[in-house]
């Protein structure tokens, strides 16, 4: 069975924000200071019809046989140089999210390989994300596809924080 990747349109908004449930749900797990677990549907669906026609934004979904199992939604960061930095054009990638059943299907993969087309096209040579800590199978998953660690955030909580 073929994977289909294609930029989503505002028809896609009901599956991406039922496939965000998936990343959403196992961050509010791990992280419920972080994230919310209030969102409503269609708060979730006014995101997403705002990012698939924002400037310099990208989400893609994935199907198989017909069916949402899969998007990714990534950026183009295009930042001027600075007294501590040179300029730097990149692609940042916020979310890749796969339906469990759909995972060693070559969903994730695809997503990624198009992320890259899209880079390559525009000439861009860095792709980068980041992901949780507690996200092992994110972790193996980006590591198996030649991602590299090259900036390490760390957090010390104070007090009674949770």
């Amino acid at each position: 069975m073929d994977v289909v990747v294609r930029r989503a349109t505002a028809d896609d908004v009901g599956a991406l924000a039922r496939l965000n449930q998936i990343v959403q749900a196992l961050h509010v797990s791990a992280e419920p200071a972080a994230f919310r677990a209030d969102s409503s549907d269609a708060e979730m669906q006014s995101f997403f019809a705002n990012l698939v026609i924002a400037d310099k934004t990208f989400v893609l979904i994935a199907k198989l046989a017909g069916l949402p199992v899969g998007y990714a939604w990534f950026e183009i960061q295009d930042r001027p140089p600075t007294p501590f930095t040179n300029a730097r054009l990149r692609i940042y990638i916020h979310h890749v999210v796969v339906c469990e059943n759909s995972r060693k299907l070559g969903v994730g993969s695809s997503l990624l390989d198009a992320a890259e087309a899209e880079a390559q096209v525009r000439g861009i040579k860095d792709v980068v994300l980041d992901t949780w800590a507690f996200n092992e199978s994110a972790r193996n998953f980006f590591e198996a596809a030649d991602f590299k660690p090259f900036n390490i955030v760390m957090r010390k909580k104070l007090g009674n924080s949770a």
